[in-house]
């Protein structure tokens, strides 16, 4: 098996081993790079300066988090832009303890600050502090769910405003929100304005994510527009966004959806590595999801898959052991069994996922019979 195909393995492994609800979806792959809102959230203060006072100095306009005044001069600071361009007349400096340096991000307008102060002080993902009597505790999924949820209400009407750096951290808090969370934008972003976004030249590289919201927030009209996209790709062998088109597809059409996928792209007719790879990322994101397309027809299609070609069960292994769904055993100890999985990651993968399946012992006798 290639370095590439180990690389996309690793990363299945990667996100069944991270519990769900604090999971970001894995199309955007936001987990590889920090995004403004975790450098503002990690920092012990945070401010807005005028950055006029003198050659790398400011004078803070605005306290957002932490104890400096207003009116004191920030010397010494490094910067690190997350938007495009100027789009205000302050910066936004962060200063983390740690660190023992301050940060500048971007240029904003002081409009901006109580939205900051709003985000900073939403509930933190990961599981919300609080749960307490009257009222039990909520599970920490659920609780990390209606905290995205929130924080996705939040920052909607941001996506893409004139002001660059709130724009900025705006996308980054969509494009690192799991799929699931992604999903109680329905209603809180008009579909016009989603296709706009997906269709601009200048966000190319956001195009996964708006693609993803296209699919949450559109109806039978934007089904339409998506199916015939999807046709498109397929006739031509393309997989630019199409992870992220095909849970589109699926999140507007629903189960129907999966039997034209399937034919189409795990079916007899050979496909790209790539496309494959896409198709089953987009079938794991719906069905860690489980709700557009219930995830008991994704294992059913994982099966099958997994029947058709056993050399690459470890590909789905990892989210089948995360859903803790056991009812492919059979098929992952038929394809070990087949001989045909070479590579020693996609074997442990598949005898992990046997492991919590059968036993510990059964799992060992399968992978040494002597």
């Amino acid at each position: 098996m290639t370095n590439r195909i180990r690389t996309f393995y690793l990363a299945l492994l990667a996100v069944a081993l991270v519990p769900t609800a604090a999971m970001a979806c894995p199309i955007c792959l936001s987990g590889k790079v920090v995004v403004p809102a975790q450098r503002i959230e990690a920092a012990d203060q945070v401010v807005l300066a005028h950055p006029d006072v003198a050659p790398g100095a400011y004078r803070v306009a605005y306290s957002i988090k932490g104890d400096i005044p207003v009116g004191q001069v920030i010397s010494e600071v490094r910067a690190m832009p997350v938007a495009p361009a100027a789009s205000g007349d302050l910066e936004l400096l962060v200063r983390n303890k740690v660190s023992e340096h301050w940060t500048a991000l971007g240029r904003t307008r002081l409009e901006v600050a109580s939205w900051l102060r709003q985000l900073i002080q939403a509930a933190p993902v990961g599981g919300a502090p609080g749960w307490a009597w009257p009222g039990a505790p909520l599970p920490p999924s659920e609780a990390d769910g209606q905290a995205w949820a929130a924080r996705l209400a939040l920052v909607a009407p941001r996506l893409e405003s004139s002001d660059r750096l709130a724009a900025a951290i705006a996308f980054g808090e969509l494009a690192r929100a799991p799929y699931a969370a992604m999903r109680s934008l329905k209603g809180a972003v008009e579909p016009s304005k989603a296709a706009a976004w997906v269709d601009d030249p200048a966000l190319a590289d956001r195009r996964s994510a708006y693609m993803l919201l296209f699919g949450v927030v559109g109806g039978p009209a934007e089904g339409e527009t998506v199916g015939a996209a999807l046709g498109r790709l397929a006739a031509a062998n393309e997989e630019t966004d199409l992870a992220a088109i095909l849970a589109a597809d699926l999140e507007l059409g629903g189960p129907s959806r999966l039997w034209w996928i399937e034919e189409t792209y795990l079916g007899t007719v050979p496909r790209k590595l790539t496309e494959i790879e896409a198709v089953l990322l987009a079938l794991g994101v719906q069905g860690t999801a489980d709700a557009a397309v219930p995830r008991g027809d994704i294992v059913h299609v994982y099966r099958r898959f997994v029947r058709h070609d056993p050399a690459m069960a470890g590909f789905v292994a990892p989210n089948l052991a995360e859903w803790q769904d056991v009812s492919a055993a059979d098929d992952m100890e038929a394809a070990l069994r087949s001989g045909t999985i070479n590579d020693p990651g996609s074997q442990f993968a598949v005898l992990s996922y046997l492991r919590d399946a059968r036993s510990p012992r059964r799992a060992a006798s399968i992978a040494d019979p002597h």
